[in-house]
């Protein structure tokens, strides 16, 4: 479903008038209401700032995670990490070569975004601890500024930004059903409300029992 819902955005985004019309609202919208100053920012921060960090951030954290035992998350980040093949899959042997981009080529979906949101889902999954407010908010904000800084200084559309983050959600939907991994400690909890769940043990924890 995930995947066709990539493809059915695309036909819709690409291939029909109000789609057009639609996307490049949209774009004019984050070109004109951004000064060049944050624009120029947000496409540094998210190629390649963000997708350096996040890189080394895995390098720590994906062997720590195995010699903890934590195979569930591990193998719900490689699911997650075949959005990048599936991205090129799709530009090179799915849809046309054509497009909307600048180059008149497609960037549909973008291989930036969905290596920088898949690289974020995979810390996610493997965060060594239990997130705090702090964790989640910067988790929020770079979920953000992945795609729009692929937008901001003419790289991709939104719609392909947009591709990319279904497709990113697709295998992570296909992780957590393949893996269970424990992501509900990512939700914040007030366990001083009636009726609210506790919060999920640490996956620390989980590998023990």
């Amino acid at each position: 479903m995930g995947l066709l819902a990539v493809l059915l955005l695309y036909l819709w985004a690409v291939g029909t008038a109000p789609g057009r019309w639609l996307d490049q609202r949209v774009y004019s919208a984050v070109l004109d209401g951004l000064p060049s100053p944050v624009r120029l920012g947000l496409a540094d921060l998210s190629r390649p700032v963000l997708l350096v960090v996040l890189a080394g951030i895995l390098a720590v954290l994906a062997p720590l995670a195995l010699v903890r035992g934590w195979w569930r998350e591990v193998g719900a980040a490689m699911v997650v990490a075949l959005s990048v093949p599936a991205t090129e899959l799709l530009r090179r042997s799915v849809l046309p070569p054509q497009g909307v981009a600048v180059d008149g080529s497609n960037g549909y979906p973008s291989t930036h975004a969905v290596v920088g949101l898949a690289a974020l889902v995979s810390v996610a999954l493997l965060w060594p601890r239990h997130p705090g407010t702090v964790e989640r908010w910067v988790l929020a904000v770079l979920a953000v500024v992945i795609p729009v800084g692929n937008v901001t200084w003419y790289a991709h559309r939104p719609a392909d930004v947009l591709g990319s983050t279904l497709l990113v959600l697709a295998l992570t939907c296909v992780a957590w059903g393949a893996f269970a991994p424990d992501v509900a400690r990512w939700w914040p909890v007030r366990p001083d409300v009636p009726g609210e769940p506790a919060p999920s043990p640490a996956v620390g924890e989980q590998a023990q029992q």
